[in-house]
């Protein structure tokens, strides 16, 4: 029994350490597959966040290439993203306004994902709004 509580125990100190670097490593990650993003296009580019619906969205990329999104306008602020349908490939957030879609290794074809955006425009008495991204990949070889 007291094997099974300090296993619990670690267990979660280890979720709440990956918890807290997560972030700071998927911007890492972001940040240094940017350079490799040139093939990658998102369509419409800007694209703009429909309060309370959907918004379709599609990326054009090659094999083995990632892309990073913002999800970001002057008058807004974020406050949450978070993965509602989960792709073949990755999505992670890395921070309220940013996320990187890398497709899975040598995988040419189609992936699709859904991204919940949590939101209020800035200033006195706005609402705040849910909004769903609905992404569609095209990976070319």
């Amino acid at each position: 029994m007291q094997h099974n509580v300090k296993l619990a125990l670690a267990s979660l100190h280890f979720r709440r350490a990956a918890v807290a670097i997560l972030p700071a490593v998927l911007l890492m990650l972001a940040g240094a597959l940017n350079a490799k993003a040139d093939g990658c296009k998102i369509n419409p580019a800007p694209f703009r966040i429909s309060p309370g619906g959907a918004t379709d969205v599609t990326f054009d990329t090659q094999k083995n290439t990632a892309c990073t999104v913002n999800f970001t306008r002057d008058s807004y602020a974020y406050f949450k993203m978070r993965v509602a349908k989960k792709p073949r490939g990755f999505f992670g957030v890395s921070n309220v306004i940013r996320g990187m879609y890398q497709p899975p290794r040598d995988y040419v074809g189609d992936d699709y994902f859904e991204v919940h955006v949590d939101w209020q425009k800035l200033g006195v008495g706005q609402d705040r709004n849910q909004s769903l991204v609905r992404v569609s990949v095209k990976i070319a070889n």
